[in-house]
């Protein structure tokens, strides 16, 4: 009988203590929506100059090393019965003859003027040139891949008159792009034009 009223005891005790967790939640406590439970924050101390990253400085173009006597954008080019001007609003170009060798590749077209100083008409293309890039080596002529007013093509000049054409260069990369006409190589002064992409 003893057995018997210990074992009700404990059923008892038990079930008073499994009421008392659940109305009490087990052991979650009530946390009021307007209070973070977790501990006060503290705010983050701010960024310090040392705690900063410094960003990476963008790429300077390499140092463009102008030759001593040189003529360049804007400059007026004497050569016998014309006067040339670059301009320095360039486009780049791309050859689409697909049966070239040179199908996809990029060109710079740089526009020029040219006048005849002259008193008789005249043809610019008696004006020799050649054409090298940043490495000094001589580039390709390719003006004929264009239909645009180019120096092959500027046919004869009247007297005083002043045209809109264009050079073209195969793009070599950023740097200084050269011509070299014919009335000037004598003088080693060749019109050097810097090309920044």
């Amino acid at each position: 009988m003893k057995k018997t009223l210990s074992s009700i005891a404990f059923i008892t005790t038990a079930a008073f203590l499994g009421l008392t967790f659940s109305s009490c939640g087990g052991n979650e406590t009530s946390v009021d929506p307007g209070v973070n439970p977790v501990a006060e924050q503290v705010p983050s101390p701010e960024p310090t100059p040392e705690d900063t990253p410094t960003p990476e400085p963008s790429p300077e173009p390499a140092e463009l090393n102008f030759p001593e006597n040189h003529y360049s954008f804007g400059d007026y080019v004497v050569l016998g019965n014309f006067v040339v001007n670059f301009i320095d609003d360039i486009e780049f170009l791309t050859i689409t003859d697909a049966a070239s060798e040179l199908h996809g590749a990029e060109v710079i077209r740089v526009p020029m003027t040219i006048e005849n100083i002259s008193h008789t008409n005249q043809n610019p293309n008696t004006l020799n040139y050649f054409l090298a890039g940043p490495d000094e080596q001589p580039l390709k002529d390719i003006s004929g891949y264009f239909e645009d007013e180019n120096m092959i093509g500027v046919g004869s000049m009247t007297m005083a008159s002043q045209r809109l054409t264009n050079m073209h260069f195969l793009y070599q990369g950023s740097g200084l792009y050269y011509v070299w006409f014919e009335w000037l190589v004598d003088l080693d002064f060749p019109v050097v034009l810097p090309i920044i992409r």
